[in-house]
Formats: structure tokens, C-alpha cells, sequence
């Protein structure tokens, strides 16, 4: 999965999207319950903006994620271009989602197209690393059943 970021103090998302081709996953805006589902009298928050799915290839494909990325970002130049100056964006972040295993290091490597294309923009390259649930936290999370 890649996830593209956005968001600022003083950033007007709805304002942006109404004139854009960008589809946001979730919109976030400051001032507002920051889990509204689940914890509506929670944290707030401090900040407005907007997840975009970029690539919803699985996770530890990085090779097709990064194709789809580039895909993407040359589908939506103009946009991200509009975007990455909008009044009060503060930055743009592609989050590269990847599932850790039990080695001592893993190495996580980018095309030096994307890498390009990334830096031309602005935007700033994120890796998440998932560390696969097991057995043992599968029963943590998910309470056995009657």
C-alpha cells in the first residue's frame, strides 16, 4: 500500500477539493475529533488535510507499488503540483507501507525514477514497516469467541 499525505494548521481541504481531481480516502480537519468512529470525545486534530491511496498493491511488493506510484504522480502532476503550493499546506508525504519480517536488517530499495520524480515534487518518501501479526497477537487483538 502507498499513501500519499497532506495536511497543514491552516490548510482549507474542502476548499482544494472542490476544484480538484484528486479522490481523498479520508479528510481530516482541524478542530475535530481525530477518531470519530470509535473515540469521539478523544484527541482532536491540531491540523486539516487529506489521505490519498496511491497504490493499493500488498504489502512487501515494492517493485509494483512503485510502479503504480509513478503511474500516479504522472496522472495527477498538475494537481500535486497545485497542491504542494496550496495556502497552508505545510507538505506532502508518500508513505510506502511494507511488512517487516524477523530479520536483523531489512533493506528497502527505490528506483531512481521515483526518487526523481519524488524529489522534483517536493515530496517527502516515507516507509512504514508492519510487523506481521502471529499467533500470539492474533489472540491479543481478536477476543476468542463463545
Amino acid at each position: 500500500m502507498v499513501t500519499l499525505r497532506v495536511g497543514g494548521t491552516h490548510f482549507d481541504v474542502d476548499a482544494f477539493l472542490r476544484e480538484s481531481s484528486i479522490a481523498p480516502a479520508t479528510v481530516f480537519r482541524r478542530g475535530q475529533p481525530r477518531f470519530p468512529s470509535s473515540q469521539s470525545n478523544g484527541r482532536v486534530s491540531d491540523r486539516s488535510g487529506m489521505n490519498v491511496g496511491v497504490s493499493d498493491d500488498e504489502f512487501g511488493n515494492l517493485e509494483q507499488q512503485t510502479c503504480e506510484t509513478l503511474q500516479f504522480l504522472a496522472d495527477n502532476l498538475a494537481e500535486l503540483e497545485r497542491l504542494a503550493t496550496y495556502p497552508g499546506v505545510e507538505g506532502l508525504e508518500l508513505d510506502f507501507a511494507v511488512e517487516g519480517g524477523d530479520n536483523f536488517v531489512e533493506s528497502y530499495r527505490f528506483s531512481p525514477d521515483l526518487l526523481e520524480q519524488v524529489g522534483r515534487m517536493g515530496i517527502t518518501l516515507c516507509v512504514s514497516r508492519y510487523i506481521p501479526a502471529n499467533d500470539d497477537t492474533q489472540q491479543l487483538i481478536q477476543p476468542e469467541r463463545e
